[in-house]
């Protein structure tokens, strides 16, 4: 996989700011615009610093944008601008164009929450067609953009080989008449996307529907450069998931399917099994939040017939809709005969588990699926019974990363079947947060038989001190063990459970972690003296441990306890990054902090 397009790196999924903070070295983002400040980072942009390789600007930069964008113009430093919650002008939009157009070393340009309009975006689109380093676009949550703003980004596609292009959280707008993006336009970007360059494309939570999916799904069957598809958070339904399963079958390109939220059923879930046995490319298949173990619901189908509806109603270019049927408080009803009807067809040709038990002998079939996510989808100990089945012949050698997060009705045997998935297969990579506290403890006492597992998020799961000990315990009778990040953040832990964990750092019982996450575990200002032990603990340890990154957030840390750490900190030979967000922390605090410890990377939000 090639994490530079795709956002996943080391088997983890990245947010879009957590990926640019890996790609550039450095970045500017101002919380305090003093004069001072301001003239510093124009220093920087007209010096082109070498650590100045990401500029981010907020709302508080705007009063000197076009400084700052005078500046960028002959910087030869920076490769990727991003501005932020910033309510940007038709005429800023313009001068940022202008630089742009002069400015061939930025290579991503990121526009989220900037109230963005279709006159904006047609206006910055012409100027970007004459660039030639800008290769990653971002115009996510810009509600305001409609068919008109959408159209002429479909034109800018036409001249422009972009490799990333983000449009996630718009369209919110949709059901409004004149407003929105609606099917028309989206038919053309489908169309446009046949044979375009993209190779990451984000397009989740814009409301999509059926119709502008299955245009996308059509335009996959002659795509031959896609690698990276979101379309999560668009409730399309089945019908579209089928013609998504059909397009992937014949697909040799596209590596990432995401399809989360996107009111699917086991109908899709067979489709796409059978797809993948043929295709032999596709390596990660996200679904959470799906009802891959339950049959589709006549009510929402007809729902999806009225986002159509809809759709056509408020779109300026559609041909007169057709008639939607009687809608009650904002939703079409079906006859109950063709209800009666389709709840019968449905229930004669699929079982509730039938996607499942495929997805099941996909995996035991296949070693190029490596990552599956199904969280959120109500699955239950005899849904998870006949997920592995299949894998009891045969154990799947190719899933990596597995998550089944969100799903909180499992009890003892599903619990069992997760710690022997850990302890049988191929698995490097288990998330079972925020399910229960039976499932965690599995999924822990597995870690004493694997050689393989290298991250555990079992996050918010209940977990109390004495599973902790397990860990520390596990972890001690598997010296070969593998584990690399252990995310046990929101749950309840008490400073004896804390310090357990600082003594897994101390005597060094998982030789291999580099990432902990503690957040939100405890209170630590309840106890004071217990949370000034803790952190002397916590800071000892990291004196022998190969800890990188160390989050504790949200844990109610004060100055005094923090300060703690300092003396500690210049013998931390491995760590890089700790973050202490949402804690109890002064600016003062921080910055004196930062001003000892300068070599550390301190994150605070």
């Amino acid at each position: 996989i090639n994490a530079e397009y795709m956002g996943v790196c080391g088997g983890a999924i990245l947010t879009h700011t957590q990926y640019l903070a890996q790609q550039a070295p450095e970045s500017t983002s101002l919380s305090v615009f003093s004069t001072e400040a301001i003239l510093k980072l124009e220093e920087q942009l007209y010096g082109s610093d070498p650590l100045l390789a990401a500029l981010r600007l907020t709302a508080g930069h705007m009063p000197h944008l076009a400084e700052l964008l005078e500046g960028l113009q002959v910087n030869h430093s920076v490769t990727v601008l991003e501005i932020n919650d910033a309510n940007l002008t038709e005429v800023e939009i313009a001068f940022l164009g202008r630089v742009l157009k002069m400015n061939p070393r930025l290579k991503q340009l990121v526009l989220q929450r900037c109230g963005l309009t279709d006159n904006s975006v047609a206006g910055l689109c012409d100027e970007l067609r004459h660039n030639k380093g800008v290769t990653a676009l971002d115009l996510s949550f810009n509600p305001s953009i409609g068919d008109d703003g959408v159209r002429a980004l479909t034109g800018l596609l036409q001249h422009k080989p972009l490799l990333r292009l983000a449009f996630h959280h718009n369209n919110s707008l949709r059901h409004h008449r004149l407003n929105g993006v609606h099917f028309s336009s989206m038919e053309l970007f489908a169309q446009t996307l046949e044979t375009h360059t993209l190779q990451t494309l984000d397009l989740s939570d814009t409301k999509l529907t059926c119709k502008s999916v299955q245009c996308l799904a059509q335009s996959l069957l002659k795509n031959n450069h896609l690698c990276f598809l979101d379309l999560s958070g668009n409730r399309f339904g089945d019908e579209a998931g089928v013609a998504l399963a059909d397009a992937v079958e014949h697909n040799s390109t596209l590596t990432h399917l995401w399809i989360a939220t996107a009111g699917l059923s086991v109908v899709t879930v067979v489709a796409l099994a059978q797809a993948l046995l043929i295709n032999s490319t596709l390596t990660s298949l996200r679904l959470d939040g799906n009802r891959i173990a339950q049959l589709p619901e006549p009510q929402h189908l007809s729902n999806n017939i009225y986002d159509e509806f809809e759709d056509d109603a408020s779109d300026p270019h559609a041909q007169s809709p057709p008639s939607a049927g009687p809608v009650i408080d904002g939703e079409l009803y079906l006859d109950p005969q063709l209800v009666a009807h389709a709840t019968e067809q449905i229930a004669h040709r699929y079982h509730r588990l039938e996607g499942l038990v495929a997805l099941g002998r996909l995996l035991c079939s296949t070693t190029t699926l490596t990552e599956l996510t199904i969280g959120s989808c109500s699955i239950d100990d005899e849904a998870l019974k006949a997920f592995h089945e299949p894998m009891q012949q045969t154990p799947p050698q190719g899933l990596l990363s597995f998550s089944i997060a969100g799903n909180s009705d499992f009890e003892h045997d599903g619990s069992m079947i997760l710690k022997n998935m850990i302890m049988t297969s191929s698995l490097a990579t288990v998330n079972v947060s925020r399910s229960t506290e039976v499932v965690a403890e599995r999924c822990i006492l597995g870690v004493q038989y694997t050689e393989r597992l290298t991250s555990l998020n079992v996050s918010h799961c209940r977990l109390r001190d004495e599973d902790i000990n397990n860990l520390l315990d596990a972890l001690s009778n598997n010296p070969a063990n593998a584990l690399r990040h252990f995310d046990v953040s929101g749950n309840p832990l008490t400073p004896p459970g804390l310090q357990t964990l600082a003594t897994l750092l101390h005597r060094n019982v998982a030789p291999k972690l580099t990432h902990l996450h503690i957040c939100g575990v405890t209170d630590l200002s309840l106890l004071p003296d217990m949370g000034v032990a803790v952190v002397l603990n916590i800071g000892q340890a990291l004196e022998r441990s190969t800890l990188t990154h160390l989050y504790m957030g949200a844990n109610a840390l004060v100055d005094g306890p923090f300060y703690q750490l300092l003396p500690f900190a210049k013998k931390w030979k491995a760590l890089e990054v700790l973050n202490v967000a949402d804690n109890r922390l002064t600016p003062a605090g921080v910055a004196h902090f930062r001003l000892k410890a300068p070599r550390l990377r301190l994150e605070v939000d």
